[in-house]
């Protein structure tokens, strides 16, 4: 029984280019090109055509990239949004705008005028080392590729090319700075209750959102999107229903798309009612409809900052920002050896696995949490 494919190379445009030949029902013996540099890769590309019976292209296709994209990110007339939805996968405001900007400045300039067929691996290489030439950060490059990818793979699914040439192509190491934290002494000297006034401007909204991140991890998102109803007690034990966030397209799901219960002290309750508006809604705002705007929080947080000695160019040194309350509270917890399981249970920030395997703590199994948060509030 004759193999499925064979290899063979051929020079192209100053290098090598491996082809495969296959036979027909006929057969017939036909001839393709991978679009790989490498055997591997041409090795890989043949056997994923093999695995779906595309070994032999079913017809010459030769769409052009721009005119396969009109409106692929188009909530309202997206065919490949609305079968995202039906399939269960959120894509939410915040990515398709992100999509679409990566794709109108940095995918469209260079392929938009290219055949599906024709983005073969080493150009979509040579794009990225473009994009790397021009200054853009690895990780940036690695999300503008993604993009990319969700195309081809819808251009797959559509039977305009038989297989997506990203796939084999890994990701550009990434280089995240460490994002700093303050140590115990300086966030007890900023919460102290007494100095809100000299260290808050006594913007009591900004102080309880801040504190309340301290000791729960919570995203600054998740904190606006807080509501009064969210509040909640079981057993004499106190807890924020946090199911939502809250951005510049308003309220949507938590970044994971899941809600979590996050055990807090009585005093931390305490500290939200006394903030929220009396007409209830949006803890975290001025009149209870809408949340306060995310600088009325970072800008007294700065200020803060720099009242307790952090100044404006410690605090970039250390990059400190308010993320870094989600770094602080996992420390702590770590530190106290609260189980890693128990502290991504509350922070939301879990593999599945772990997730799964939690799925019904109870609120008297986070008494040890309780604990910690109270000494973070130096009670």
């Amino acid at each position: 029984m004759r193999n499925q494919f064979t290899l063979f190379k051929r020079p192209c445009g100053g290098h090598i280019v491996y082809y495969y030949y296959t036979y027909d029902p006929d057969g017939i013996r036909r001839k393709y090109t991978t679009g790989q540099v490498t055997k591997a890769a041409a090795t890989t590309y043949c056997l994923e055509l093999a695995k779906t019976g595309n070994l032999i292209p079913a017809k010459q296709d030769n769409t052009i990239f721009n005119n396969f994209i009109v409106d692929i990110w188009n909530e309202d007339k997206s065919h490949y949004l609305k079968m995202e939805s039906l399939r269960g996968h959120i894509v939410t405001k915040k990515t398709l705008l992100n999509r679409t900007l990566n794709t109108k400045n940095h995918i469209a300039p260079y392929f938009g005028k290219m055949r599906l067929k024709d983005i073969t691996r080493k150009k979509i290489e040579d794009w990225r080392l473009e994009l790397s030439e021009q200054g853009f950060k690895t990780s940036t490059i690695n999300a503008i590729k993604v993009c990319l990818s969700i195309i081809l793979d819808y251009a797959v699914e559509q039977g305009h090319i038989v297989a997506n040439p990203c796939k084999s192509i890994k990701p550009f190491a990434e280089h995240r700075r460490a994002k700093g934290i303050l140590n115990m002494a300086e966030v007890k000297e900023l919460f102290q209750p007494g100095k809100i006034a000299e260290y808050w401007g006594n913007n009591r909204i900004a102080y309880a959102a801040n504190r309340l991140a301290s000791v729960t991890g919570m995203r600054l998102n998740e904190i606006r999107a807080l509501r009064r109803e969210d509040i909640r007690e079981d057993g004499g034990s106190w807890y924020l229903f946090v199911s939502h966030s809250y951005s510049r397209w308003g309220v949507a799901d938590t970044k994971n798309h899941k809600s979590r219960e996050i055990t807090v002290p009585a005093n931390i309750k305490d500290m939200l009612l006394t903030v929220c508006p009396s007409n209830g809604g949006f803890i975290f705002s001025y009149d209870g409809l809408k949340p306060i705007p995310v600088y009325s929080i970072l800008t007294p947080m700065f200020i803060a900052f720099d009242r307790i000695g952090i100044s404006r160019e410690e605090a970039k040194r250390r990059n400190i920002t308010f993320h870094s309350w989600r770094h602080f509270f996992n420390t702590r917890m770590r530190s106290h050896n609260v189980a890693d399981s128990k502290t991504q249970a509350l922070t939301g920030h879990s593999s599945i696995a772990m997730t799964n395997l939690y799925t019904h703590l109870s609120h008297s199994d986070m008494a040890e949490i309780n604990q910690v948060q109270l000494e973070i509030l130096g009670a």
